[in-house]
This record gives C-alpha cells, structure tokens and sequence, in this order.
C-alpha cells in the first residue's frame, strides 16, 4: 500500500512533501510538482475551483479544531488507469495539518484523451467533480468515456477544456465525514 503525504501549516502553505508524493508526480508528467516548485507556496494555487477550495477549508477547520482525523474517498485518475484513494486530514501541532493519500486500488483503462495534459483544448468547457473524476452532462455526472460518448466528443475536431467542480454526491459524502 503506498501513500502519498504532504503537509501545510497554519497558513495552508505547503512545508513538505514525501518522496513518495514526488515519485508519483515524475511518473505522471506532472514536473511542474517538484518540491522546489511547491514547497513555500499557498496550497490555494493549486486548488482554482471555488467549491472544492471550500470543501477543503471546511475539512480543513474542523480537523484543527476537534483534532479528529478525517478520511474521504476521492480520484486522482491518469489517462489509462482509474485510481482509487482515500484522504486522510490530520492535525499537527501548531494547527499544521498532514494530507495522506493511500492507494486503494487502480483499475486499467484505454487512454482517454480527454484527461490527457498534452491533448489540444477548444474554447469550450466540461465540468468534471474534482473528487469523483465523473464529468456533468446535462443534469447527470457520467463516467468520462460514457460523457465522451454521449457528447460524441470524438467527432469533435479538438476536445473541450475541463473545469472543476463538485458533483452533489462527493459534496454530501465530504458533509457528512465533517458531522461525525
């Protein structure tokens, strides 16, 4: 089991991240993640969607101020597999907080473009839950190649940005972990 730990300060600044945290970002593109780049930074610079940076704060406050622990399921996906992971909020001393993320399990797929950072962006947008990794279709939130195919996004000359935001049952879930 691997999991994946950083740590915030009061400021919700970013002072640490494990080597394992490091290692997965190498091995999904994702240099721009390095500690030198992250290290000293707000953790608000890399959370851009309003819903998910208030979920977090929420989770944030209420693990400082009890000093329960709080777990919650969430997807961290790459363009050929489905990752599925849990978050664990704990307290540190000073109202630091440590975020350790465990691989639960991962399921291959066939590459889906959509989700790929190197793939050429329209102007248009699809917004995708930030925890859940499904993508709105009208009222639905769908898994990305059921939203893919029913956008018939592959007849489409280049694919849509993706925007983040919360579907209603990741939102819930997340509530309900901050009422216990």
């Amino acid at each position: 089991m691997t999991i994946y730990r950083y740590r915030i300060d009061i400021d919700d600044t970013l002072q640490f991240v494990s080597p394992e945290w490091v290692e997965f970002g190498r091995r999904n593109a994702a240099a721009d993640l390095a500690p030198s780049a992250v290290l000293g930074r707000s953790l608000w610079e890399f959370i851009t969607d309003y819903e998910t940076r208030h979920l977090y704060r929420q989770l944030f406050a209420k693990v400082r101020t009890d000093g329960r622990p709080r777990m919650v399921p969430f997807r961290c996906d790459s363009p050929t597999c489905r990752r599925y992971m849990r978050l664990t909020v704990s307290r540190l001393d000073g109202g630091a907080l440590e975020l350790s993320s465990e691989l639960l399990r991962e399921e291959p797929r066939d590459p889906v473009a959509l989700v790929a950072a190197e793939t050429p962006r329209s102007d248009a947008f699809l917004r995708m839950c930030a925890w859940c990794k499904r993508v709105r279709v009208n009222h639905d939130w769908l898994e990305v190649e059921e939203a893919i195919a029913q956008l018939n996004l592959f007849a489409a000359p280049t694919l849509p940005q993706i925007t983040h935001s919360l579907c209603s049952e990741c939102h819930r879930r997340v509530i309900d972990e901050l009422e216990t």
